[in-house]
């Protein structure tokens, strides 16, 4: 997805959404800005606890090269929101990051107010519905939606879990793992509905870390779709390990498209389910820092040689 430029502060509120894929409240969002003037990269945090958890934007920034932040308190009280852009202002100019503003916005919707204190402009809010933003995530097939607890129920346990299965139950050879993985995620693309057996079956092999490993590889491939697919459903139809594993291959497959919000709710979710799965410790760390996702990318050719 192209990043917007940024052309005024109702603009790059209006634009929140469409970075985040989800409108937050009670929140502040910290838009990088790159040399260009464009959005490098765009978080969100809890307006509870944001001093501390702006170091962690102060070193996702470092890792991008990054010396421009806006920090955007997203509140309905605007004492409160002022104050505390105001605050992860000063954490960000102490750590040697470039403030240009802070704004405050009682809403990201169409006619919300918002200020920027320093400078005392205000105004309303364009629908976010019309920015730049929302139509380079439209044209990349790419959903917004209404909050943060909507994309999580996606990936929220659904009916009895499949009981993980024996492993006799898969052919214990990593290639007919794999392919059998393979074969799986082409049905359900093409609308075969995912059975127990074929969660059990995805459930197990994902178990196997060469076959996690290569099915990881095909996230890099034109099949990452297909596989994310088919990952969150088994981690919706499972429990534990095994859908801690598909959680996790899941959240890489996000990442990869550069849905970090979705790629941070999985791997949370993995990490949930199975507070050993390594992959997700990898996932979490790297979005705390913002990698890119071309790292990702990388990560998951290497996975696969």
């Amino acid at each position: 997805m192209a990043n917007p430029k940024v052309t005024s502060h109702a603009g790059l509120i209006a634009a929140i959404p469409a970075l985040l894929g989800f409108t937050p409240t009670d929140s502040v969002a910290f838009i990088a800005i790159a040399a260009d003037n464009r959005v490098a990269f765009a978080a969100r945090i809890d307006i509870k606890g944001a001093m501390q958890a702006t170091r962690q934007v102060v070193a996702a920034a470092a890792t991008n090269q990054i010396t421009t932040i806006v920090p955007v308190a997203i509140t309905a009280d605007q004492i409160t929101g002022e104050a505390v852009a105001a605050v992860a202002a000063e954490v960000l100019i102490t750590n040697g990051i470039t403030v240009p503003t802070q704004l405050w916005t009682e809403a990201i919707t169409a006619g919300s107010r918002w200020t920027a204190p320093e400078t005392g402009e205000s105004g309303t809010l364009p629908d976010p519905q019309a920015t730049e933003a929302a139509a380079h995530r439209v044209l990349a097939g790419r959903s917004m939606d209404r909050d943060r607890h909507t994309i999580a129920d996606e990936i929220a346990p659904t009916g009895s879990p499949v009981a993980a299965p024996a492993p006799r139950r898969l052919d214990t050879d990593p290639a007919a793992a794999v392919s059998a993985v393979a074969a799986i995620a082409r049905r359900h693309a093409t609308g075969s509905v995912l059975s127990d057996d074929d969660a059990a079956t995805i459930g197990t092999a994902l178990r196997d870390t060469a076959v996690r490993d290569t099915v990881i590889g095909m996230l890099a491939t034109d099949a990452r779709h297909a596989i994310t697919a088919v990952c969150i459903a088994t981690a919706r139809r499972t429990d534990g390990p095994a859908r801690s594993d598909a959680a996790a291959v899941y959240a890489m497959g996000m990442y990869i498209d550069g849905d970090g919000t979705r790629a941070l709710i999985a791997a949370k979710a993995a990490k949930a389910a199975d507070p050993l799965n390594t992959l997700a410790d990898l996932l979490l760390e790297a979005l705390s820092i913002a990698a890119p996702p071309s790292m990702m990318r990388r990560v998951a050719e290497a996975a696969a040689e």
